[in-house]
């Protein structure tokens, strides 16, 4: 049979815990995940319609994270006869701006199969005052960015996030247009000479001592592979953008 789902799951053999803030009882496990859901499982049934809050623990630190609170809405309930337990499906929002980035991480982690992501290492760190929501990754070489059928050149590629990304360009870009980018890869990634994607731009203004303009932009729309492209920049190709709030490695 067709399968009609619009978003692509992908299920992982160790559950990460998910526990209901609301009543501070386990929920289940998070049995797969992605933008638009999540599926656990569980020892007990879960009311259809019921919303609560929830912290997903993770089994190792994303973006220096060891948890993921999401407000999740049962869809549907059903017991695995096989299996034994009982299957829920919800649909989730996050809590906050960074468990939305985390959560983002996470999805990719499941679909490449245990990928490791940004804040999984070794690594110590000490995390200085920053006020930034997100982490930025910067380019150290030109990627120019063109219009969807390579026919207008925009620009360049000046960072990039899961979330969004800034463009420097010779002419201003107005707050609110929405552009479909095609940028130029450093080398082929994952088949792909390419990376797209839908963005808005939501701010716009001139570098004083480079002249060019910079642009900041909300990705709206993406496909699974091109979202899988960043993550491979992410950590091969970019490099996070230094500010003056930064972090201390201490060992």
């Amino acid at each position: 049979m067709r399968d009609r789902r619009k978003q692509k799951r992908s299920s992982t053999k160790d559950f990460l815990k998910v526990i209901n803030l609301d009543t501070g009882i386990r929920l289940g496990g998070l049995a797969n995940v992605s933008d638009d859901g999540a599926m656990i499982v569980g020892e007990e049934a879960v009311a259809v319609g019921k919303a609560s809050r929830c912290r997903i623990d993770l089994d190792r630190p994303i973006l220096g994270r060891s948890e993921i609170q999401i407000d999740v809405k049962t869809r549907w309930c059903r017991k695995n006869l096989e299996r034994g337990w009982w299957e829920s499906g919800h649909t989730l929002k996050c809590a906050t701006n960074e468990d939305t980035e985390a959560l983002s991480y996470l999805i990719l982690r499941f679909s490449m199969g245990e990928w490791d992501v940004p804040g999984t290492g070794k690594i110590k760190t000490v995390p200085l005052p920053n006020r930034r929501r997100h982490a930025r990754f910067e380019t150290t070489d030109f990627f120019p960015v063109r219009d969807q059928n390579g026919l207008k050149h925009i620009g360049g590629l000046a960072n990039l996030t899961p979330m969004g990304a800034m463009l420097t360009s010779i002419e201003p870009i107005k707050e609110g247009r929405i552009l479909h980018c095609r940028v130029d890869l450093p080398q082929r990634i994952f088949q792909r000479d390419y990376l797209f994607f839908e963005a808005e731009c939501r701010w716009c203004k001139q570098n004083p001592e480079k002249g060019w303009y910079e642009s900041g932009y909300k990705l709206t729309k993406i496909s699974e592979q091109d979202a899988v492209i960043i993550m491979h920049l992410v950590m091969h190709h970019l490099e996070v953008q230094t500010t003056e709030e930064q972090v201390d490695v201490v060992g």
